[in-house]
């Protein structure tokens, strides 16, 4: 108990810190790089409970931001699902809303986007997506053509 209150505390210190940074690296460190850099992984098996408990620390840090806050959020969970032993996609698309570009980015861990249903992200022209040593994956379909969410 007193082993997972620390985990717990630890986890909301991690994404605390990185919801801090964040909005201002984002603007001077180009994507492909900070993504890099967001990646972290241990040697270590994959631990659904770790997975879980990453969720949860990095909605509840999230929660009380509002407005543009995805690409801050995907990339923390993105940097502590890594750290956890998983293999998270990092997902940048873009959709017209009215006459407004909107973009969006998501993270999919298992073929199943968190934090959003799969419906919406269907919307997004996808643009980039982002895997393993947060590097760019290379199956991406052409500019401008929607596509359904990636799946591992």
């Amino acid at each position: 108990m007193v082993t997972d209150r620390l985990r717990a505390v630890e986890l909301l210190a991690r994404a605390g810190f990185w919801f801090a940074i964040l909005p201002l690296l984002k603007r001077v460190v180009p994507l492909q790089r900070l993504v890099r850099w967001m990646f972290s992984p241990k040697n270590r098996n994959r631990d659904p409970q770790l997975e879980r408990a990453v969720v949860k620390a990095v909605e509840r840090t999230y929660r009380l931001r509002k407005g543009g806050i995805c690409l801050d959020r995907s990339l923390t969970l993105y940097r502590l699902l890594t750290r956890a032993g998983a293999s998270p996609e990092l997902n940048i698309g873009f959709t017209r809303r009215n006459s407004e570009i909107v973009g969006h980015a998501w993270v999919m861990l298992d073929g199943t986007p968190i934090f959003d249903s799969p419906d919406s992200v269907w919307e997004f022209d996808h643009l980039v997506a982002f895997g393993r040593d947060g590097l760019p994956l290379k199956d991406e379909p052409p500019a401008g053509e929607s596509c359904p969410p990636r799946h591992a």
